[in-house]
């Protein structure tokens, strides 16, 4: 579990993230794979900047992140098969020879 130094450098940083459900998804997470640190909190700390930049952290029930930048991580929640299936098409599309450009009519 975070220390009291943790948490104020979390709260500084990420003060719209649930840290008490980011700390229950870290211990769990850590016992589930056998992951043994030598600084927990540092652990702690690198594990909570990594969930914030790829979108998944847990934010506190009712914040806005109305001036939170958008990054391809946090773009509307699309399933990885989704994710996918959009980046084999925009790759034929860019194989394809535009057949418009083309067209007699």
């Amino acid at each position: 579990m975070p220390d009291a130094a943790d948490l104020s450098w979390a709260r500084a940083r990420f003060g719209h993230v649930d840290l008490a459900r980011h700390s229950e998804g870290f211990v769990l997470r850590c016992r589930a794979h056998g992951y043994r640190y030598r600084n927990v909190g540092a652990a702690w700390r690198s594990w909570l900047a990594q969930d914030v930049a790829a979108g998944k952290a847990p934010i506190v029930s009712g914040t806005v992140l109305a001036t939170a930048p958008a990054t391809p991580g946090s773009r509307s929640r699309e399933t990885a098969a989704e994710q996918r299936l959009n980046a084999w098409a925009a790759a034929a599309a860019r194989l394809t020879p535009n057949r418009a450009a083309h067209s007699p009519i």
